[in-house]
Order: structure tokens, then sequence, then C-alpha cells
């Protein structure tokens, strides 16, 4: 098993690729790995521990990475549906008839 900080790290990329499918597959890895941790320290490691809050500010970064990816896609998706407007399919269109 990777250690938590080469999947965080793993994330962020997977994240930043926009390779959400992948990140996902991470995430849960990531969970199940802070839940190991976190049943093997003792209740003293627990209360010093900072594992919840690094994990915390992981998903909420991925959390908001992901929702302006999507906004960005968004967007885009609304520019091409808006030029789609203005496209001539007939004009556009290739035959292969010859006129007479």
């Amino acid at each position: 098993m990777r250690s938590l900080d080469e999947t965080a790290a793993r994330i962020r990329t997977a994240i930043e690729t926009e390779c959400f499918r992948e990140a996902q597959n991470l995430l849960d890895e990531y969970a199940a790995g802070v839940e190991a941790v976190w049943q093997e320290l003792t209740p003293e490691q627990r209360r010093a521990s900072r594992l919840p809050q690094e994990a915390l500010s992981l998903v909420q970064w991925a959390h908001q990475a992901v929702s302006v990816a999507r906004i960005h896609s968004s967007r885009h998706l609304d520019r091409l549906t808006g030029a789609l407007a203005y496209y001539d399919r007939d004009e556009h269109r290739q035959s292969w008839q010859t006129e007479v």
C-alpha cells in the first residue's frame, strides 16, 4: 500500500489533470489508508494527530478544484452550444454527387 502522502500527491495530480475517475479511486484508497492508520493509533496519539485536519483539508481542496473544473467545462459547453446556432449544416455537408 502506498503512503498517505504519496496517495495525496497522486490525488492532486489526478484532479489537476482532470482524471476524475482515477482521483475517485485514489480518494477511496486514501480514505481506507486514513482509517487503517487511525485504528493503529492510541487515544493519546489520536488527540495529538493532525491526520483528521490533513485529510479534511485534502478533501476540501479536491471538492473545490473539481467544482471549478465543472464550472469551466460548463462555460465551455455554453460557448460551443451558442456557436452551433451560427453553423449551417447544409453548407458544410459533403457530397459525392456531381451536378450535371
